[in-house]
């Protein structure tokens, strides 16, 4: 095998030949016990040359992100929950890259950084 077919079959982030290939099937990444409860502190996990966030939402649905883009109108009503009370975002690696504020909603985009 040359290196060209090695550096090939071996690179498996995303826009490669073998990235697009493994996509393609499921790979699971973590136990469920890793994230068990609804709201549990959330798991970094690295996937096919990805950096991704695992957790559970309150509802107890299992997620990965790695990009997010909330609207978030200024005045909050009901119980006054924070929205993303304890997750510090840059210490999980993300960061804001695009806020539009509109005169109902601030628009927030986060990336993961690579």
């Amino acid at each position: 095998m040359d290196k060209n077919m090695s550096e090939t079959l071996v690179r498996t982030g995303p826009g490669t030949a073998m990235g697009h290939l493994m996509r393609r099937y499921w790979v699971p990444i973590l136990l469920v016990s890793e994230i068990a409860e609804p709201d549990c502190p959330p798991v970094r996990v690295q996937i096919l040359g990805e950096k991704l966030l695992a957790f559970r939402d309150s509802d107890g649905n299992a997620a990965l992100i790695d990009e997010l883009h909330l609207a978030i109108v200024p005045v909050l009503l009901g119980s006054g929950e924070h929205l993303l009370g304890g997750l510090n975002l840059p210490a999980l690696g993300y960061e804001c890259v695009r806020r539009i504020e509109g005169a109902r909603a601030t628009h927030v985009t986060l990336r993961k950084r690579a």
